[in-house]
């Protein structure tokens, strides 16, 4: 054997014995291993668009397939459609409940409330979804209803009390026209309700925000307005293409917008606020200057673009529905995914993709596209399907059980939680709405202006009812000046705090103001939260036996106390007693506790407990920590003057809305335990106020 060859055998005997011992000293030696870091899922939106005509939530047996139908896919939302045609999909609506065979009566469902309550136990977010505009239809389940509004404010009704809007060639359509005041205060009125009696809710969707087309909103009170604005005559009859008419319809559904969009953050602050929006026909382009051809604003006056960098909206949706085989189509699809990318604005935009046109290959693929970043790293936040019930043509239930397999298979195999959106979990701005007034006079039309440090940092115009309001301001003092067409001036001063509305002169629908004498007490002590909207102006009435100056509001009623000093110059009724005598109900005669309960507030003068619902949270810690906001009362003092005395125990009790929950009455509140509303919600005060005037 060669000297080389037995020197490599050596080596390879050392080098093995070697790698032996080593091997025997790792398993005896402790190794340290570097803890393998959970992944945290991504945020991406996965929503389902599930309409009021298709099964999806109208019973119980629907609903369990829906809620299960999305865990199988691996989605995370739930756009659901509660207003169709003027009609409430849910129990608490001012207007009417929708008639259909499939869903379940009110008295044993309420479809949003159990939506609510089954999709946030697994994890599913819910927007309710609200038809804006499309409102009145021959042959609907509700025409001629005495409570819809197109029985008292549809075609068929004569100016000024129709609220729909008309052809240029003067056929009357069945679509709200928010040119018409009342039909903005209208549906103010119908989103705020549903926000104050859902606050679960995760977010409020709005369709059909916009004209029906381009020759559409001639209602004949904007028409008056715009000839009054630009000095047209009484007959004056615009085309439908001219500039200035197509500006003006594009400015009230702007204003809608803008005015939904604060309305609901004063409500609930984390409520977000989308829009399905039109991309018709190939006019999106990844060009931002090509944005005044599209048809969205260019033809039914949305301009969404502008909603967006405004702030007014928290994401849109666009509607690219355009079929995958279609060349033409497909490249549409893909021009309008790179303008996504480009003008998400202030805010964000998942994309809306048409599986109901697309067999489920092509409906993946374009989902597939819709997720993929561009070169510059930029993506939409997510996806919403439409529909649920159709998730490809002619889908039947085990085809679309199947695509929700597919989904979980291919584009959703890794879970994903809803998007956190920056703005609303950690704002660094707020938001403020007013009335416009002067001297006590609300000055439709004015000029606002706001200062901060003497600068001027926002103009506005008032609407025709005064209101006016901004979104996305530097947190701060303002001064807040008034102008009116004649010069005349007012100005008031008041703070914005990051992620909360403030609100100025702050009127209900319908323009009812605070009166000066009442506005810092009802600022002060809690605004809407504690006292509502309010439902008179201020008047003289007979309080206890003498004429007082009062103001009711939705809980309460206010009353000026000139003899007292400050803060008890204004008190608060004594309502519950009032109408505990109006429910037949003497509070005095009913049944008393036992004695003092652990952990409770005790009240010998009355003989109740006030105790807790669950730690930290009910009836107990919300009257401790809302009293009265006077530095020179210690806390139970400010509770006292606020809320007063318990007059009852807790018990489970029906309001007006409907709702059974447990209830105690105070002598100035009553309080309601809202078990599966979100914490800070979970104890609401009754509508007194409503309900004894």
């Amino acid at each position: 054997m060669p000297t080389t060859t037995r020197r490599w055998s050596f080596y390879r005997v050392v080098f093995a014995t070697g790698l032996l011992l080593v091997l025997l000293l790792a398993m005896a030696w402790p190794v340290y291993v570097r803890p393998i870091q959970a992944q945290q899922p991504v945020e991406q939106m996965r929503a389902f668009w599930v309409d009021s005509q298709h099964p999806g939530y109208r019973n119980p047996a629907e609903l369990d397939t829906l809620i299960n139908d999305v865990v199988r896919a691996n989605a995370n939302t739930i756009i659901a459609q509660m207003r169709w045609r003027g009609d409430a999909r849910y129990n608490q609506s001012i207007e009417p409940r929708a008639v259909d065979p499939k869903l379940a009566t009110a008295e044993t469902f309420d479809p949003l409330a159990a939506l609510l309550e089954q999709a946030h136990a697994r994890g599913i977010a819910v927007h309710a979804w609200v038809n804006v505009s499309v409102t009145c239809k021959d042959g609907h389940a509700l025409q001629g209803h005495p409570q819809h509004v197109c029985t008292t404010h549809g075609p068929a009704v004569s100016d000024p009390e129709r609220w729909t809007t008309a052809t240029y060639q003067g056929a009357q359509v069945g679509d709200l026209d928010f040119g018409h005041p009342q039909a903005v205060a209208h549906m103010e009125a119908v989103v705020f309700h549903m926000l104050r009696h859902y606050p679960a809710l995760d977010g409020v969707h709005f369709d059909y925000m916009r004209y029906g087309f381009t020759d559409y909103g001639y209602n004949r009170v904007s028409l008056d307005r715009f000839n009054r604005a630009y000095g047209h005559s009484a007959d004056y009859r615009p085309q439908p293409e001219d500039p200035t008419w197509s500006q003006w319809r594009r400015d009230r559904m702007t204003e809608l917008m803008r005015r939904l969009y604060i309305g609901s953050k004063a409500i609930n602050p984390a409520i977000q606020v989308s829009v399905a929006t039109i991309t018709w026909g190939g006019s999106g382009t990844a060009n931002r200057n090509d944005w005044t051809n599209s048809a969205a604003y260019a033809r039914v006056f949305q301009d969404w673009r502008g909603w967006l960098d405004e702030g007014i909206i928290d994401f849109a949706v666009p509607m690219h529905y355009f079929e995958e085989h279609d060349p033409q189509e497909r490249a549409w699809y893909d021009n309008w995914l790179a303008w996504d990318r480009q003008n998400a604005g202030r805010r964000a935009i998942v994309a809306g993709v048409g599986v109901f046109l697309n067999s489920p290959d092509n409906g993946i693929a374009q989902v597939q596209r819709a997720l993929a970043a561009d070169a510059e790293g930029r993506g939409v936040a997510g996806v919403a399907f439409f529909s649920y019930y159709v998730p490809s043509p002619n889908s039947t239930d085990a085809g679309r059980q199947a695509f929700m397999d597919r989904l979980k298979a291919s584009v959703f195999a890794e879970p994903a939680r809803v998007p956190v959106w920056p703005w609303i979990a950690n704002p660094t701005s707020g938001h403020i709405q007013g009335i416009a007034t002067i001297d006590g006079q609300i000055v439709p039309a004015a000029r606002i202006t706001l200062l901060q440090n003497a600068s001027p940092v926002r103009d506005l115009t008032a609407a025709s009812d005064g209101w006016y309001g901004a979104v996305d301001l530097p947190p701060g003092s303002y001064t807040v000046v008034i102008q009116a067409g004649d010069n005349r001036t007012a100005q008031h001063t008041t703070t914005v705090h990051a992620g909360t509305v403030t609100e100025l002169h702050t009127a209900a629908p319908g323009a009812l103001l605070i009166s000066p004498d009442l506005q810092g007490y009802w600022e002060q002590n809690g605004g809407l939260a504690v006292f509502g909207f309010p439902i008179t102006a201020q008047h003289s009435e007979l309080v206890e036996g003498q004429a007082r100056q009062v103001q009711w509001f939705e809980r309460n009623r206010l009353e000026l106390h000139p003899e007292n000093a400050a803060p008890y110059n204004v008190l608060l009724g004594r309502l519950s007693e009032e109408r505990l005598l109006q429910l037949g109900r003497v509070w005095q005669y009913e049944a008393r506790a036992a004695g003092p309960q652990p952990g409770c507030i005790w009240f010998e003068q009355t003989g109740h407990n006030v105790c807790n619902q669950a730690p930290g949270l009910g009836f107990k810690s919300y009257w401790e920590n809302h009293g009265l906001r006077d530095p020179r009362l210690d806390p139970y003092a400010q509770s006292l003057a606020l809320f007063g005395l318990p007059l009852s125990e807790p018990q489970m009790e029906t309001n007006t809305s409907g709702d059974t929950v447990l209830t105690q009455w105070f002598e100035r509140a009553r309080f309601e335990w809202h078990p599966h509303n979100p914490d800070q919600y979970k104890v609401l005060l009754g509508l007194l106020g409503n309900e004894t005037n």
